[in-house]
């Protein structure tokens, strides 16, 4: 997820927008506040591939919802990976609260220069 900041400097999300459209056709719930960023964070695109990892360390937490539980499975989506470090931080955050299956969707891969 884009921090408040950066969701205020772009005004859009386009792995929203992905999650969104692929909700919609599969007919599957679209939990775009489960996880949120609890500390803004600069670009990961800025970051060489071990500052992008340390830049994510503990940067998102869970957003439970009173009386619901977590599904047994989620997909993530992201409109880019690099390093794979914002699936991975999200992917152990809801593995250690209690999701078995993490899944992550991506539209592109890049690699760093």
């Amino acid at each position: 997820p884009l921090g408040r900041k950066r969701m205020l400097e772009r005004g859009f999300s386009q792995s929203y927008h992905l999650a969104k459209e692929i909700s919609r056709k599969k007919s599957l719930p679209l939990l775009d506040d489960l996880v949120i960023r609890k500390r803004n964070t600069p670009p990961q695109s800025l970051l060489p591939r071990k500052e992008r990892l340390r830049n994510l360390r503990d940067a998102f937490e869970l957003r439970r919802q009173e009386g619901k539980p977590l599904p047994e499975s989620i997909l993530i989506v992201d409109d880019v990976m690099t390093t794979g470090a914002t699936l991975s931080e999200m992917g152990k955050l809801l593995k250690k609260n209690g999701v078995r299956r993490v899944h992550a969707l991506v539209l592109a891969r890049s690699e760093i220069d």
